[in-house]
């Protein structure tokens, strides 16, 4: 019975040791945008959106 249990709970601990491997060091990658850029990028829009706009 402990032999069963053992097994499970290893089983459980390396599927929660993957997924913060992968949410730690995985995921950051994807986000790579400086926060300059996105900030840069909605001023622009806004004021596109501005200059469309008949007075």
């Amino acid at each position: 019975m402990a032999l069963k249990w053992t097994m499970r709970l290893t089983k459980a601990g390396m599927l929660l040791g993957g997924v913060y491997v992968a949410v730690v060091f995985i995921d950051p990658a994807r986000g790579t945008i400086d926060t300059n850029e996105r900030v840069k990028e909605v001023v622009r829009a806004v004021a596109a959106s501005q200059l469309d706009k008949p007075r």
